[in-house]
């Protein structure tokens, strides 16, 4: 994949750009590779674990993430590539490509096997004397420590990159030129999705399995962890990175994208729904404890909270999932549309047949309107996983007692003495909003529910305003679409359960409490 020259000093001199022979190449591997270890049904997990526990490349995975990130040149600096002229545009959107399925590549590496998360997390600290030809000067401080130091300085260096292109480059009157500009800014989106989903993946406990991996395959990489869960020590380096005023940056991007004079099917409108339901995700693995949840609303993830929800709802009339269930009125709308065509089948035959030119018409649309429907189901997804994650985080964050009230009931206007400016509104009523209208989505059931039992465990006003708002009735409806979800039932008992001894143990302190109706 190229090549690099070091001096007596082992200090980057110059790394060479790979062909494009190469480049292809190494990208339709890396997406191999890829699929190989990414397990898409329960009836291939247990091979695709056994590939995963053979998996002893994570040496060279971080060495080839660090290497093709240099030739991003995220820095503007070219001094450290052989060639005397800048990369070429190909080049460049090679790299990215190369670089997103690189991270691709570990996230579904790492997935539900704790041994490969804590070879991979490891590997700069260990081996760090093998991979000093592809560290520049300024990843020098990451010496002796983790990966993760180089996942947070990159995912910094790259939303910065972003953040300077989008600002200091104008339009330009050459369509080439303004096309190349639109495909590295879609790239550097999937880029920071990519590493969100690898945070994501790195700080969460996945791997459930009852037996731990061959002994003399774990014995080849650096992985023990004594059988506990790695995660909790991983969000906390990430913390100490600092990396969540980068994910705080990276939400506020995603959801102001369709904001900027973008229509749907642009690729910033389409991106901004995934990019927002990665982030969100990796700031939610983030919230663990009460020092790092007040760290992220120091640095305002509560602004992002409302925003998220409403655009992660924010859908045609026709998108509602209720309508899933009203099976006999989709019937009953059906039958009418047929009822309404005069024409019958074996007229409808006879004019397609006599009628070539409205066929091929017909065709064309055809083919459009797949195309739209695709890009459509594509939003439809993301914004039903922009919901999860955002009520997901809200369900974290409510962890905090005085974080949970102001969710719950809303914060009144700062004043001079304050250091915000404004009021927070209530998320209670966008929570309830989103399990009505996805009631078919566990997940979002589930992390409702959860969000709900938090809220009301200690404060008996933010009980009353639950059961105001109809919140009791969004569980039991939760619990009763999914009967054999132990998750959804899991969380729907404790929040009843919280919300019944609030009221019944402080109905005479409700008029201390603040209420807002």
């Amino acid at each position: 994949t190229g090549s690099a020259c070091t001096n007596d000093n082992d200090k980057l001199e110059i790394i060479s750009m790979p062909t494009q022979v190469q480049q292809s190449s190494f990208i339709v591997l890396l997406k191999i590779l890829t699929t190989i270890l990414t397990t898409k049904n329960q009836s291939e997990k247990e091979i695709k674990m056994k590939l995963k526990d053979s998996f002893l490349a994570m040496e060279r995975l971080v060495s080839l993430i660090a290497y093709f990130t240099i030739l991003l040149d995220l820095d503007n600096n070219h001094n450290h590539l052989k060639s005397q002229s800048l990369p070429s545009k190909e080049d460049i959107q090679s790299t990215y490509a190369i670089l997103c399925q690189l991270v691709s590549l570990a996230t579904a590496a790492c997935k539900n096997s704790e041994q490969n998360k804590v070879a991979f997390v490891r590997v700069l600290r260990n081996q760090y004397s093998t991979l000093t030809t592809f560290i520049p000067n300024y990843y020098e401080n990451l010496k002796g420590k983790s990966t993760i130091g180089l996942i947070s300085f990159t995912l910094f260096m790259i939303f910065k990159y972003y953040d300077s292109r989008n600002n200091n480059i104008e339009k330009s009157h050459d369509a080439a030129d303004n096309d190349n500009k639109r495909k590295e800014k879609a790239m550097l989106l999937s880029l920071m999705k990519q590493y969100c989903e690898l945070i994501t993946v790195l700080c969460r406990f996945d791997d459930f399995r009852s037996s731990p991996p061959d002994a003399a395959t774990a014995a080849q990489t650096d992985s023990s962890y004594g059988g506990v869960s790695s995660a909790h020590d991983h969000v906390l380096e990430f913390h100490r990175h600092g990396v969540a005023q980068t994910l705080y940056n990276i939400t506020l991007l995603s959801l102001h994208l369709d904001h900027n004079n973008n229509t749907e099917g642009d690729d910033d409108y389409d991106d901004s729904f995934g990019l927002a339901a990665a982030v969100l995700s990796a700031t939610r693995v983030m919230a663990i404890n009460d020092e790092i949840v007040q760290g992220l609303v120091a640095v305002g993830v509560l602004k992002c909270v409302k925003l998220a929800l409403d655009m992660g709802l924010s859908h045609d009339d026709d998108d509602d999932e209720n309508k899933k269930g009203d099976g006999l009125e989709k019937m009953l709308d059906k039958s009418s549309i047929n009822t309404d065509n005069t024409g019958s089948d074996d007229d409808d035959n006879h004019d397609m047949c006599n009628n070539n030119n409205d066929n091929s018409t017909t065709t064309v649309q055809s083919k459009d309107t797949k195309n739209n429907n695709s890009t459509e189901s594509k939003i439809k997804s993301q914004k039903k996983q922009l919901t999860a994650a955002v009520i997901g985080l809200i369900r974290n964050l409510c962890g905090n007692d005085e974080i949970k009230t102001t969710l719950c009931l809303g914060s009144a206007p700062a004043t001079n003495n304050e250091s915000t400016s404004g009021s927070l509104p209530s998320a209670l009523p966008s929570i309830l909003k989103a399990m009505h209208e996805y009631k078919n989505n566990a997940t979002i059931q589930e992390h409702g529910c959860g969000s709900l039992a938090a809220m009301a465990l200690r404060k008996p006003s933010n009980a009353a305003r639950i059961v105001h708002d109809n919140g009791a009735s969004a569980i039991l409806t939760a619990m009763k679409l999914f009967p054999n979800n132990v998750l959804v039932q899991r969380q729907g008992a404790l929040a009843i359960r919280n919300i019944v001894s609030r009221l019944v143990a402080n109905t005479s302190s409700f008029e201390s409490e603040r209420i807002t109706t």
